[in-house]
């Protein structure tokens, strides 16, 4: 019996209206600031991370900044260990420039800036300049307990990740069940997040 092959790699105009339907829900407007913001409000909803007297204001002013000089390398493809090294020196300029200003959420997650609100808010801005026609493909997805439950992890949980070998157990978990859908043979984990999410 012959095994059953399969060749399911998404067509440009099918992820071209896939990125239309999503920018036209998230960032109508077409605009980086949302972008930026989008990044910033979506690594902290669910990932609490100001101590009461933070000055927000002033953090997310510095935050954005990164993400805009980061994101600018985007425009030609980058690798994931290139992404990697990326999220690791967010993490670490945010740690750096405002160590008192977050807060360890009744002794849940480590203090600080985490590894989780690196990924969450660099990889949904890159998601946003892809979808606008900005950047080049991104090398990894927006990681989050949405996108760990399609893959049917174990532990969902994504708030507490501050290591980068904490992250790459993640994407081990995120590029098995993708492999493990034949829906998306060939198409990049930033696409297949674009038609999952």
């Amino acid at each position: 019996m012959q095994s059953k092959i399969y060749n399911s790699m998404k067509t440009p105009a099918q992820i071209h209206q896939r990125q239309q339907e999503f920018i036209d829900r998230y960032n109508p407007s077409r605009s980086v600031d949302i972008a930026l913001t989008s990044g910033l409000k979506a690594a902290t909803q669910h990932n609490d991370l100001y101590s009461p007297d933070a000055n927000r204001a002033i953090i997310k002013e510095y935050w954005k900044s990164l993400l805009l000089d980061i994101g600018g390398r985007y425009d030609t493809n980058q690798t994931e260990a290139v992404f990697i090294n990326d999220i690791v020196q967010v993490k670490s300029l945010m740690n750096s420039h405002f160590c008192c200003s977050f807060k360890n959420k009744g002794g849940r997650y480590e203090q600080g800036f985490r590894i989780s609100h690196a990924q969450k808010s660099l990889s949904v801005y890159l998601k946003h300049l892809w979808c606008m026609g900005m950047i080049e493909t991104p090398p990894f997805c927006p990681i989050d307990r949405v996108i760990l439950s399609r893959v049917n992890a174990l532990d969902p949980r994504w708030c507490h990740v501050n290591t980068k070998e904490q992250y790459e157990t993640h994407v081990d978990i995120i590029k098995t069940g993708k492999k493990n859908n034949h829906l998306y043979d060939g198409d990049s984990i930033a696409v297949w997040e674009l038609f999952e999410f």
